[in-house]
C-alpha cells in the first residue's frame, strides 16, 4: 500500500514526531516530589514511557486515590517547557510531502491537546495539522478508539478505509486495531526491542501492521 492511497493520516506525537521524553520524565519526577514522594531515578521513569498515565503512576508507587491529585500537578508541569522538544529526523520532509499531496493530518495523543499544540508551535510543525485530540479533549484514551474517531470528526472525515495512523507505542498499535484502520508502528528511539512482546506481535501480525525504525522508512517503502 502507498501512503498516497490515503486521504487522511493521523499521528501520535511524543516518540513519533518529537522526542519529548526528557521533559515528560522530569515532570513525573517533579510531581512525585511535589506530593511528598521520594524522587524516582531518571532512568526508571524514562523506561516507563509508552504506557498509560495511570499505569505510570501505579508503577511509581502512587496510591490509587491520589492519582487524580497527581494528575493535576503533573499537567501543570507538562505545560511549562524548559526548552523545545527535539524533532526526529525526516519528520519535516514527511509533513511537507503529505501537505503537498493534499492529505489531511491530525494529532491523536495521550498528552493534553493544548500541550501538544504548544510543543508543535515550539518546533514550527503546528501548521501542518488541522485537528488535535488529547486526554483533555476526549475522556477515553488510546487504545480505546474514541480519540481517533474524535479526531476524524474534527477533520470531517468518516471513511475509515482511507485513514492511516502512525504511532510508536503499544497503545497506538492497539488503537489502530481497535478502530479497524491501517497503521504503521514507527520506533524512533532506543526502546525498540523492549516494546515487542507476544501480545503485541500477535496484534501486528493479525492486523498486517508493519513496523519501522524511522519515519523516513515509511516514505521509502510506501511511496
Amino acid at each position: 500500500m502507498k501512503i498516497t492511497d490515503f486521504e487522511c493520516v493521523l499521528f501520535d506525537l511524543d516518540g513519533t514526531l518529537i522526542d519529548n521524553a526528557p521533559h515528560v520524565t522530569r515532570c513525573y519526577q517533579k510531581s512525585m516530589v511535589s506530593l511528598g514522594y521520594t524522587e524516582p531515578a531518571y532512568q526508571f521513569v524514562y523506561d516507563l514511557q509508552g504506557i498509560s498515565f495511570e499505569d505510570t503512576c501505579r508503577a511509581l508507587g502512587v496510591e490509587e486515590e491520589r492519582i487524580p491529585e497527581f494528575g493535576e500537578i503533573f499537567w501543570v508541569h507538562m505545560a511549562s517547557f524548559d526548552e523545545a522538544p527535539t524533532v526526529f529526523p525526516h519528520v519535516r520532509e514527511t509533513m511537507e510531502f503529505l501537505k503537498n499531496e493534499g492529505i489531511k493530518m491530525g494529532i491523536v495523543t495521550s498528552n493534553y491537546a493544548s500541550i501538544a499544540e504548544t510543543a508543535l508551535k515550539l518546533v514550527d510543525l503546528h501548521h501542518y495539522f488541522s485537528a488535535f485530540i488529547g486526554s483533555d479533549v476526549c475522556k477515553k484514551t488510546k487504545p480505546n478508539p474514541d480519540p481517533i474517531l474524535a479526531c476524524l470528526k474534527l477533520l470531517d472525515h468518516d471513511d475509515l478505509d482511507s485513514v492511516l495512523y502512525i504511532g510508536d507505542s503499544e497503545s497506538d498499535v492497539k488503537a489502530m486495531a481497535n478502530t479497524g484502520i491501517k497503521g504503521f508502528w514507527v520506533i524512533e528511539d532506543d526502546h525498540y526491542e523492549r516494546r515487542i512482546n507476544a501480545e503485541l506481535s500477535e496484534i501486528l501480525r493479525n492486523n498486517s501492521i508493519p513496523r519501522y525504525e524511522y519515519l523516513t522508512d515509511v516514505l521509502e517503502h510506501h511511496t
